[in-house]
Formats: structure tokens, C-alpha cells, sequence
């Protein structure tokens, strides 16, 4: 049915444009100093997780942050940002399926992801 209402065209284009999309946040992600990708972009799947170059965090605590930042950022109900254990770590994973979200839309969850990331390093920091 969706088919014959929007055309096969319509779903090219959109999921080509997914696919465009998850491999422009795969190359926003490799350009930081706070985020790696863990698994190349497939599809419109992005696995990353946070941790800064400038930090020696253990992988236990990389796990717990990174948990933390989605239940924070799902708690907050403006993204859904999920955990899946990739190669034994706890990773963040970003689907951008829906052809209507935009780049501005993944800024925000990202700006939103750098909020509960400060949040976590702090508290961690003054267990120290």
C-alpha cells in the first residue's frame, strides 16, 4: 500500500537519503576528540561511543558513561539513543531511519549527548 501511495521513488530517495545522513554523522563522529565510532556506519545505523582522547577512563567506566548518556538522553524523550555491547563495549547506536530527521536533529542530540557526558565526568570526578 505505502508503495502505491508515495511510489518506489519516494522510497529510494529516502532511504538513500538515511544512508547519506548516517555516513555524514560517521564522518562528523571521526572528526572529534570526544566521540568514536565503533563500527562504520551500515546502512542508517551509526555505533559510537564517548570517549575523549583526553581522558583515561577504564573500559568499565567508558560502559557506565555511556549508559548513562542514554538513559539520560531517552529519559529526556527528545531522541531515542540506544546501548548494544559491540566487541565487548557498551556503544551508543544511532538508527536514522526516518527520512524526516535532519542534520540539525542529530546536532542537538549530539549537543544534548555532550550535556549528560559533562554531567557523568563530573560526578566521577568528585568520587576521586
Amino acid at each position: 500500500m505505502s508503495l502505491k501511495t508515495f511510489g518506489l521513488k519516494e522510497f529510494r530517495d529516502a532511504i538513500t537519503y538515511n544512508i547519506d545522513l548516517a555516513e555524514e554523522v560517521e564522518t562528523m563522529l571521526r572528526g572529534s576528540k570526544s566521540w568514536e565510532v565503533v563500527y562504520p556506519a551500515t546502512l542508517a545505523v551509526i555505533n559510537f561511543r564517548y570517549n575523549p582522547i583526553n581522558k583515561t577512563y577504564s573500559e568499565k567506566e567508558l560502559d557506565s558513561i555511556n549508559q548513562y548518556i542514554s538513559g539520560k538522553v531517552m529519559e529526556s524523550r527528545k531522541a531515542m539513543l540506544v546501548t548494544t555491547i559491540l566487541n565487548g563495549q557498551v556503544v551508543l547506536r544511532m538508527c536514522l531511519i526516518n527520512p524526516r530527521t535532519t542534520m540539525k536533529d542529530i546536532t542537538d542530540t549530539f549537543d544534548l549527548c555532550k550535556t549528560y557526558a559533562l554531567e557523568i565526568e563530573e560526578q566521577l570526578a568528585s568520587k576521586v
